[in-house]
């Protein structure tokens, strides 16, 4: 696959040695500090999970609908108006500990159209920041344009590599966060801002453990109301 069609909805697009240094700079692109929240699909990228970790920050993860493998729409709207509030600063506040809540992982594993609109619509109305990881669905049509921050496992003449695109927040707030945030990344020097068209195919994710990643979800916050997760990992 091309990316000219990526390139052209991205502001910034790079390519990483490593995943490791992709998805440590896509939370450094979000300004996501220690002790603050992102929200995770419960059987998310390991590699994205062991970054969130390693930044100190703390994943709630959000089960699966009954109807299929993404985020539990009516579960998640639940619990942003439940127990958080916007503070002054248009930043997303968990009433529990008064932290932030930075960002949604979008997964893109076969989201309905109607449901990928409605998760967009709750992070806009929730001030959320959306990292799309699109390993899965790299190649399709629409997935890879869906997050302020997108990011792909990819392979670049059979070696393993990573690629990030950056676009411009939607609304003021997240603009002047975004640029707060870009002052303080630590870019590495093999990083390579693209722009020519490379093509490049589709590196596996990385599955998790199915004994670990229960373990995690008993660890961290899960908020379910079928353990639908749960039932796919050992099943």
């Amino acid at each position: 696959m091309d990316i000219q069609g990526l390139m052209d909805t991205a502001k910034a697009t790079y390519l990483f040695d490593t995943t490791e240094q992709l998805y440590q700079t896509a939370l450094q692109a979000i300004g996501l500090q220690p002790e603050e929240y992102i929200l995770l699909d419960p059987l998310v990228e390991e590699g994205l999970l062991q970054a969130v970790l390693a930044a100190s920050a703390r994943p709630i993860f959000i089960d699966f609908s009954p109807a299929g493998p993404y985020f539990d729409t009516q579960l998640l709207e639940d619990f942003l108006s439940l127990s958080t509030l916007v503070n002054a600063g248009d930043q997303l506040i968990y009433r529990k500990d008064e932290q932030i809540i930075r960002a949604i992982v979008l997964t893109q594993n076969g989201i309905p159209a109607s449901i990928l609109e409605q998760i967009k619509f709750i992070a806009q109305r929730y001030y959320l920041t959306i990292i799309e990881e699109f390993t899965q669905r790299f190649g399709e049509q629409e997935s890879g344009k869906q997050g302020t921050i997108s990011v792909a496992q990819v392979q670049v003449e059979d070696k393993p590599a990573g690629l990030l695109l950056q676009r411009p927040l939607p609304v003021a707030p997240f603009t002047l966060g975004l640029s707060k945030a870009k002052q303080t990344i630590n870019m590495p020097k093999s990083a390579r801002t693209l722009n020519e068209v490379l093509h490049l195919t589709a590196s596996p994710p990385i599955k998790p453990n199915p004994e670990t990643r229960l373990a995690q979800l008993q660890q961290y916050t899960f908020l379910s109301r079928n353990k639908i997760a749960p039932q796919l990992l050992q099943s």
